[in-house]
């Protein structure tokens, strides 16, 4: 204070107890000066927030004799974007957003941050958008980073809040699932598997249009006692016919169980379910 500074920052708090003997002191200090309060969450991607959660920090906080609360380190923008979409809703004090620049990763021994300043930026006007009023960066941010955020917070209006809106699902509406079958339920491949020797043999896709030399193959080794047909998926990178259309050829043609391989590269989540709906919809039953 005596050297003229014109705010406080405590920042990088694990502990509010350690916080808050750190504002006590400040505001013993000085009753005037501006002092934002930072913690440090512990954010485990889709696993959510590991000890101290968001929008129980920023409750407590609200109470303080603070101007400024919010977060800053160990996450990088994805995770802070996170935090203060949690505490916004609940926030009376405004909010401070300072992520790292992405997570460190060592190059010839050294550690390094990879992110960009273009990287950094979009997720400034994310912050914006979710309602941070105070922004910038922590571990590994440059001074370039810094301006090319600030160009792109030019672009949110001054005072812009974002509402957040939380859908009530009525008990009524809300989807049950229902209990898996059991193992021998599910298929008659499912019914031998630990009663008999099975003997399994993988047939590739066709790379076009005709499966007729796939599916006489899997002919030929139902003759000879093959149990089941199982089916890649996607093998060797090339272009081949679904695993999924291939299954329902052999079983259509010869009768035989098949068992198909699922990749889960170049699917997102909704795809797989997607995929998994239509095969029980169709009758494939071993994935």
């Amino acid at each position: 204070l005596e050297g003229g500074v014109d705010c406080l920052i405590l920042e990088t708090f694990y502990n509010l107890e350690e916080l808050k003997m750190a504002v006590e002191t400040a505001r013993r200090v000085s009753k005037k000066i501006p002092l934002i309060a930072q913690v440090t969450l512990q954010y485990e991607g889709e696993e959510g927030f590991k000890g101290l959660q968001p929008a129980d920090v920023c409750q407590k906080l609200n109470n303080w004799d603070v101007d400024v609360i919010g977060v800053n380190c160990c996450a990088g923008p994805v995770g802070v974007l996170e935090e203060i979409k949690l505490m916004h809703p609940v926030a009376t004090k405004p909010l401070s957003a300072f992520p790292n620049a992405g997570l460190p990763q060592t190059k010839q021994n050294r550690l390094i941050y990879m992110a960009t300043p273009e990287y950094m930026a979009e997720y400034a006007r994310r912050l914006g958008q979710a309602g941070a009023l105070l922004i910038g960066g922590c571990c590994g941010t440059t001074p370039a980073m810094i301006k090319e955020m600030k160009r792109y917070l030019k672009t949110l209006r001054p005072g812009k809040k974002i509402e957040t809106i939380h859908a009530q699902v009525k008990e009524e509406e809300k989807i049950v699932g229902c209990e898996p079958l059991p193992l021998e339920k599910r298929s008659q491949f499912g019914a031998n598997l630990g009663k008999k020797f099975m003997v399994s043999v993988e047939i590739d896709p066709p790379k076009g249009l005709d499966a007729s030399k796939a599916v006489a193959g899997a002919k030929f080794l139902k003759g000879h006692g093959v149990d089941v047909i199982n089916i890649a998926d996607g093998p060797r990178a090339m272009a081949r016919m679904s695993p999924m259309a291939m299954s329902v050829l052999i079983r259509d043609q010869i009768g035989m169980e098949t068992v198909i391989h699922y990749c889960c590269r170049d699917r997102n989540l909704l795809g797989m379910q997607m995929d998994l709906i239509g095969c029980n919809a169709i009758g494939l039953k071993n994935i």
